[in-house]
């Protein structure tokens, strides 16, 4: 991981998309039920990756929980979201609180959104 001094002078690492997939791995392993997601599961999984992360992003809101959970269930028959699901919703949302982050250090403002959905849509 790489590290730069945040904001408020404390060391914030960056995350690596890999080290990020190890996270996603264990969490969907122990908070999926039978290899799936429900809403409920889903949110417990993405704050059980912030936390092996170190809470280094912003956490989302109770809200934002929801709408991710309604955009990525778009066309899944059974309302059930997988480990791929897990994974772009987390580095989707890590990328763009680390983009962030950089652009202040680097003294100017992130560049503003495509969109003020929580999440893009699905690749």
């Amino acid at each position: 991981a790489q590290y730069f001094l945040g904001e408020d002078r404390e060391v914030v690492p960056e995350f690596s998309t890999k080290t990020i997939e190890e996270f996603c791995v264990a969490a969907f392993m122990a908070k999926s039920e039978r290899g799936r997601l429900s809403e409920a599961t889903l949110e417990a999984a993405i704050k059980d990756v912030f936390h092996r992360m170190g809470y280094t992003v912003a956490q989302p809101s109770a809200p934002w929980y929801k709408a991710v959970y309604a955009n990525f269930s778009v066309g899944h028959a059974d309302g059930y979201l997988g480990y791929q699901d897990l994974r772009n919703i987390v580095v989707q949302y890590v990328e763009h609180h680390q983009g962030e982050k950089v652009a202040r250090r680097q003294g100017r403002a992130a560049s503003p959104p495509a969109s003020k959905g929580p999440a893009p849509p699905k690749e």
